[in-house]
């Protein structure tokens, strides 16, 4: 079903599993809407996005992208292991009593969503100057004096949304905002929410935002929040997905008076719910769209900062011209191509290898559907 048992992940190129994994997200996002997902091909699908994420580590040659993967790799894995089948066919009332003392005791015990550090703040991001102002004016210095903006009358967000295009480091930006602010932050999908078991997913946002409150000053970002706040007036949605997108959309005002601010990234902000950007939600909107010249320029420089590049014989303003309309994603690739080149002939990267990766990389995006 998932394509990869006739090639291994191992076997893909980089660009080959970021498509897959985008492939295997998408898939994931579908089958957890359906009003009785299937668990098992839930665990099967978060397997291999596990498999993938590994095998991008296992390819990465920059230590802190590495890192990054494997840790995606691990929180998938963990995710796969959470998934269990339940045949309610052969479920007797005892049987329904002794489960119901069983997923008590688990509720009890609170499992504990996966908080991180930040790592990383604006300095390790490319370019996006312009965005970063705007951040420190409508995000940062709201969040970090709230009794001044208030007494002002200026609103402080109860969370804000990175909308645009695939690979254009939304994501990234979201965990730079947590080390700007110097907070730990829960990176977070609707997968990790949405369970098969009626009032399950309403529960595990229930104890998302108690977590929250608990780790306190924190950010907590969705990826690809349109799977989550999706337009409860659409036919296709689930009645269990449409409770579940209430349920977030009634919760998320609790945290107004919390040091709590939560980010989405999304490439399809108009899929969302109307209600999303009522007061107590989503009050700013950022759009992060292809890199200018600039901005890719910066961009390759910090994915060769730790490589062993040839620098008087590099001119990173001609390969920012050449790569017009490439995402950030893109950009990386070009330079782990060029990488890998320099490594086969045991020597330093140079213009010459960094041109034959932008030969060997496409631009993933397409300028005039964004």
């Amino acid at each position: 079903m998932f394509g990869l048992k006739k090639q291994s992940a191992g076997d893909l190129s980089k660009q080959e599993l970021k498509h897959r994994i985008q492939e295997l997200k998408a898939e994931a996002s579908r089958l957890s809407n359906e009003s009785d997902p299937n668990q098992e091909m839930l665990a099967k699908c978060f397997k291999e996005l596990e498999r993938c994420f590994r095998a991008l580590a296992d390819k990465e040659s920059f230590p802190p992208l590495e890192e990054k993967y494997r840790s995606k790799a691990a929180n998938w894995r963990k995710a796969a292991d959470q998934k269990r089948v339940v045949d309610t066919s052969s479920i007797t009332p005892e049987v329904e009593h002794e489960r119901e003392g069983q997923e008590g005791g688990q509720e009890n015990a609170t499992e504990e969503f996966d908080w991180e550090e930040p790592e990383i703040d604006f300095s390790d991001v490319g370019g996006r100057d312009e965005l970063k102002s705007r951040l420190w004016e409508l995000a940062i210095d709201p969040v970090k004096n709230k009794e001044q903006h208030r007494t002002y009358g200026v609103p402080v967000p109860n969370g804000i949304l990175f909308a645009g295009p695939p690979g254009t480091g939304k994501s990234h930006m979201a965990k730079a905002l947590a080390g700007e602010l110097d907070r730990k932050y829960l990176d977070i999908s609707l997968a990790e929410i949405r369970d098969s078991l009626a009032g399950e997913s309403e529960k595990n946002v229930k104890r998302l935002f108690e977590q929250a409150k608990e780790h306190q000053p924190c950010l907590i970002i969705i990826d690809e929040v349109d799977a989550l706040i999706q337009q409860r007036g659409s036919d296709d949605l689930s009645a269990g997905m449409r409770q579940l997108v209430s349920q977030f959309l009634r919760d998320m005002p609790s945290l107004k008076e919390e040091d709590v601010l939560i980010v989405g990234t999304t490439n399809f902000q108009g899929d969302m719910d109307d209600a999303v950007d009522r007061p107590g939600r989503f009050g700013q909107d950022f759009t992060i769209g292809l890199p200018d010249k600039a901005c890719r320029q910066e961009v390759l420089q910090i994915h060769l900062e730790d490589r062993p590049v040839a620098s008087s014989s590099v001119d990173l303003r001609e390969i920012a011209r050449l790569t017009q309309d490439y995402s950030c994603a893109d950009l990386e690739e070009v330079t782990v191509e060029a990488a890998r080149k320099a490594l086969k002939e045991d020597t330093y990267i140079t213009q010459k290898h960094l041109k034959r990766g932008v030969q060997q990389v496409d631009p993933s995006v397409n300028p005039s559907k964004w």
